[in-house]
């Protein structure tokens, strides 16, 4: 009886200690820049001796605009 008394109170208790993870909603524009996101058509090594000589506006002309995945190499 104390057996079944307990399975009962664990299954009735667990499933509403459980939850789930909160969706986050994105806008438009976000979902289409995460769908554009997936089509990568190749990378780019670039090699920087210095953080300061990375030549941000061309890294993200690459990413952003030719679809290619930059890798940097300090």
């Amino acid at each position: 009886m104390k057996l079944r008394l307990c399975s009962l109170l664990l299954t009735v208790l667990i499933p509403s200690l459980i939850k789930a993870q909160n969706m986050q909603q994105l806008n438009a524009a976000e979902i289409k820049q995460g769908l554009e996101g997936l089509n990568v058509a190749g990378s780019v090594l670039y090699v920087a001796a210095h953080p300061d000589d990375e030549n941000t506006r061309l890294l993200g002309y690459l990413a952003k605009e030719k679809r290619l995945e930059p890798v940097i190499c300090r």
